[in-house]
């Protein structure tokens, strides 16, 4: 349904940010690892984003040692961010919130343009019994509540910001609904990420299929079928479809556009020590100035733990923390997922 719901309609954030130019061009598809793959159709009416992203999402639960099913539900929210902000303009970002009432708390994820991710969950440790049919309850996991979509760039005077209702609580239904009710784009996704049940990430996959709202009957006839004959996406990953192959099965009859494609690695992060230092730079610039000299005075230095890394930054002195890279008072800090103090 929402491939034809939102027809007619502009794609109004879409339209604001989506200033990458694809240079036509035919780049060899990797044979493993971690990859995003965009294709479109023959007839410009479609665009297809494939991502493999075990690796990253491997990454994620060695971070935050999560459990069977919030290690699921997590992994889905970091493949869907990232997908949704994939190929935008440099410098923006696309952050994701799920704030469900269900025992996992609140999910968030955070995507650069250049296919960087990262997440975090209120309570990774949680899991609930399996449903009736045997899968991860992730939808209870998460429960009613709704999702927020930020989408935001240095240069903007505000971000765009996009809230719905939660419906399902599966992650992929609820940013597909996302994506038609708050953005008017026609669209779907599937996301997927298969587990043991102690947790381990056994594959992780996704895709995303953004229509043009003016595209014919006969295109949206052929990419519903070709939607309802695809298998989940987590026994995508564990056949070993590579994403080229996952872009070629969504636009089967369509006639994808030779040697016009684009390939990235999607990466957990970033987490490098300097971008930490600076964003959680950035966490301290908020607190009140008496705060930050009584944490020097009673415990001798300041460190603050990025929650999405789990790695933290630290200043042994005032002076230190002075001589760090100067704070632009125009930038937004970075407060969510910083957690100021000492250890």
């Amino acid at each position: 349904a929402p491939l034809r719901r939102a027809r007619g309609a502009a794609a109004a954030a879409a339209g604001q940010s989506d200033a990458v130019d694809a240079t036509p061009g035919a780049p060899t598809p990797r044979e493993s690892g971690d990859e995003l793959w965009r294709q479109i159709s023959g007839n410009g009416e479609v665009t297809v984003l494939c991502v493999e992203g075990s690796e990253l999402v491997r990454e994620m639960r060695a971070r935050h040692g999560t459990s069977a099913t919030a290690g699921v539900a997590l992994g889905r929210t970091l493949l869907g961010t990232l997908l949704l902000g994939a190929f935008k303009g440099p410098d923006e970002q696309t952050q994701v919130t799920f704030t469900g009432r269900g025992p996992l708390g609140t999910i968030k994820a955070i995507a650069t343009h250049d296919c960087q991710v990262r997440g975090l969950v209120t309570n990774p440790h949680i899991d609930l019994p399996p449903r009736a049919d045997g899968q991860l309850n992730v939808e209870e996991a998460v429960g009613p509540g709704t999702v927020a979509v930020v989408r935001s760039h240095p240069s903007w005077k505000e971000p765009f910001t996009g809230i719905v209702q939660i419906r399902d609580g599966g992650i992929a239904t609820d940013l597909t609904h996302y994506m038609s009710d708050s953005e008017q784009q026609n669209g779907a996704l599937g996301l997927g990420v298969q587990v043991k049940g102690d947790g381990e990430v056994l594959g992780a996959q996704g895709y995303m299929v953004q229509v043009l709202p003016f595209a014919s009957e006969e295109t949206l006839t052929q990419l519903e079928a070709n939607l309802a004959a695809m298998p989940p996406p987590s026994q995508i990953a564990a056949r070993g479809i590579r994403p080229d192959q996952v872009a070629l099965m969504l636009l089967e009859g369509l006639q994808p556009e030779e040697g016009y494609a684009q390939s990235f690695e999607p990466r957990y992060g970033p987490c490098c020590e300097d971008d930490i230092k600076r964003r959680m730079r950035r966490a301290v610039a908020t607190l009140p100035p008496q705060e930050v000299d009584e944490i020097f005075e009673d415990v001798g230095y300041l460190e603050v733990n990025c929650e999405f890394c789990k790695v933290s930054a630290r200043w042994e002195s005032q002076a230190e923390l002075d001589a760090d890279s100067p704070v632009d008072p125009e930038e937004e800090a970075e407060t969510d997922g910083a957690a100021p103090g000492a250890k």
